[in-house]
């Protein structure tokens, strides 16, 4: 049998952290509901779900850009990523695999899908499921609640908030958080129909860890990626301008009914 490959060429490196960051910017909750940004973040959250992130290589000349996409096709064959061609688009969509999310996140010294997976038992325990869920507060879970901040201290600082934000992450992009977030920017987490079905199963494995040295420079790379990439989503002209985006929730939940619009998997 063929040795699993253990080591990542720098391009290749290069890659993972790029497009990992671009996905979490995504699914990061809204802390802006300032147009375009609703409208991009929904848009780009769709193009996730069905095709990964638009890949350009940015190479300064032809033969840089022929080295990165000699480094995308060994991702490829190394079962990292999916490579998708979309009718209409110059550039492929890249999508990392459970398998490359993970290794990406250990590179960068982030939370992998184990905790992902702690993260939704967590929401799980605090909240109630679908057949006894009646209000929004059933559903959805505030962070502050997951950060275990008490109240009379007020509202967790960035600091915290990052941290939940990272721990959930690897299961906002597998589909088993929904994230939402009301128009002060005040984000509440929800375990969605496929969360659920996770809830019963072994933690994912975690031996990805161990095979990647955390790398300061991959770490760098993911949040310079990441802060342009949100910048771009508030920013650029949105690709459909009829697109608003999904329906923040409410600023004040307190009992009120969980309508449609605010189920978890339809945020």
């Amino acid at each position: 049998m063929r040795a699993r490959k253990t080591t990542l060429a720098a391009e290749e490196a290069e890659i993972l952290v790029a497009v990992l960051a671009k996905g979490d910017a995504a699914h990061l909750p809204i802390r802006n509901w300032r147009a375009p940004n609703p409208g991009s973040v929904y848009t780009a959250r769709r193009r996730f779900r069905a095709v990964g992130i638009p890949w350009e290589s940015g190479g300064v000349d032809a033969c840089e850009r022929q080295r990165l996409s000699r480094a995308l096709a060994a991702l490829k064959r190394a079962k990292l990523v999916g490579v998708h061609r979309v009718r209409g688009s110059r550039y492929p969509s890249v999508k990392l695999t459970d398998v490359g999310d993970q290794r990406a996140r250990a590179l960068c010294g982030l939370p992998g899908p184990s905790f992902g997976w702690a993260t939704v038992h967590r929401v799980a325990e605090l909240t109630k499921p679908p057949g006894k869920a009646r209000l929004l507060t059933d559903v959805w879970l505030s962070e502050a609640a997951l950060c275990n901040a008490p109240a009379a201290v007020g509202y967790p600082v960035g600091t915290e908030l990052s941290l939940v934000e990272s721990l959930a992450l690897p299961a906002i992009v597998r589909g088993w958080l929904a994230v939402g977030s009301d128009i002060a920017g005040r984000a509440s987490y929800a375990v969605t129909r496929a969360g659920r079905r996770v809830l019963d199963a072994r933690p994912p494995d975690n031996d990805d860890v161990a095979l990647a040295a955390v790398d300061r420079q991959a770490r760098a790379a993911y949040r310079e990626s990441l802060l342009a990439e949100l910048d771009r989503l508030a920013t650029a002209a949105a690709e459909c301008s009829r697109e608003i985006g999904s329906c923040p929730l409410p600023v004040s939940v307190d009992g009120l009914a969980l309508l449609g619009v605010w189920t978890p998997d339809t945020a």
